[in-house]
């Protein structure tokens, strides 16, 4: 019931990032002719304004793809099982001015493999393509997390701080209260 709440969970994130890049797109189409309304409606808003906004939501959105791209990818993983495997970590130093990024988990229990077994108790092997052979997998079981502290260089950053405790338990589903994130010391 849990794992199936859990990929509930990712596949509704998921989603959400392809909505919010979607709107986003459609934003970046729709520029022109909302800032052609307001130059109607408000008279005050020129020509110029109407430039600036237009340069602006571009320049903003150039980082806002890039975000929602490692979003999808950290939730793909995440959806596999894997975590903070190396890849994840450096996904979350994409986050602007997290710099450095390590990361410690306590967890209840680690990720299980539930294999599928012959008539004798013996794990059932298939072949694989190529002469290799695997086990079954029957399903995976997700860690149960208990916390996280994440070192990073960007922590004095108060806003650093809120988007990686906000990555970090999106993708373990940990609440926010279990999540620390503290500054790296400098390199001695």
């Amino acid at each position: 019931m849990e794992e199936s709440k859990d990929c509930r969970s990712i596949s509704l994130s998921l989603f959400l990032v392809r909505l919010f890049a979607i709107a986003l797109a459609a934003l970046d189409i729709a520029i022109w002719p909302i800032s052609g309304a307001l130059r109607q409606v408000l008279p005050f808003f020129g020509q110029a304004d109407a430039v600036l906004l237009t340069v602006c939501l571009y320049l903003c959105n150039v980082p806002g793809f890039w975000l929602l791209r490692c979003m999808g990818v950290l939730l793909r993983n995440l959806r596999k099982g894997e975590v903070f495997v190396e890849g994840n970590v450096q996904l979350l130093r994409q986050i602007s001015g997290a710099g450095q990024v390590q990361v410690l988990l306590s967890y209840r229990c680690s990720a299980e493999r539930e294999l599928a077994t012959d008539d004798s108790g013996q794990p059932a092997i298939i072949s694989a393509g190529g002469g290799a052979q695997a086990a079954v997998e029957l399903r995976t079981v997700s860690p149960q997390y208990l916390g996280a502290v994440v070192v990073c260089d960007g922590a004095d950053a108060p806003q650093v701080q809120l988007a990686v405790t906000q990555a970090v338990a999106q993708f373990t589903g940990l609440s926010t209260d279990r999540i620390s994130v503290l500054k790296m010391q400098p390199d001695a």
